[in-house]
């Protein structure tokens, strides 16, 4: 059995477990794969909205993600303690296949989904999309309830 009670010992098998979950989750929510298409490589430009909430497929991403959008496409970033595995994305409002509105317990959500990764999706709040969409200066719209 290991002693967790030694500081020695526990802090080197916390930081692995931590390592280990942050990157396991990148490759169950579809975080990796949206990144070998839509990695962000330049500084991002354009309003911002911090501590925000997103499921990807099967991952919820609570109160740690900061989305960008400017007249160029969609920004997402995880913040700095759970981001290894989670390169920041960019992804242009043409690679934005489709939107879908539904209801998941009582809230409103929109779902995005991808040209370049079918099967990831990334679902925000309703109002979140509509700030994100308004940002796009009619270069992307919501696909009708």
């Amino acid at each position: 059995m290991i002693d967790t009670n030694n500081p020695a010992l526990f802090l080197p098998l916390f930081v692995a477990l931590w390592c280990t979950i942050c990157v396991a989750l990148s490759f169950i929510g579809g975080w990796h794969t949206l990144a070998q298409h839509y990695r962000a490589t330049q500084p991002f430009s354009g309003r911002r909205w911090y501590l925000r909430s997103a499921s990807m497929s099967p991952a919820n991403y609570g109160g740690v993600l900061t989305f960008g959008a400017n007249t160029e496409g969609l920004f997402i970033s995880v913040l700095l303690p759970f981001r290894l595995g989670h390169p920041p994305l960019f992804i242009p409002w043409s690679e934005i296949e489709s939107t879908e509105q539904y209801r998941q317990l009582f809230f409103p959500v929109v779902r995005f989904y991808f040209k370049e990764s079918p099967f990831v999706s990334l679902g925000v709040s309703k109002r979140l999309a509509q700030a994100i969409v308004s940002e796009a200066h009619g270069h992307f719209s919501l696909a009708s309830s």
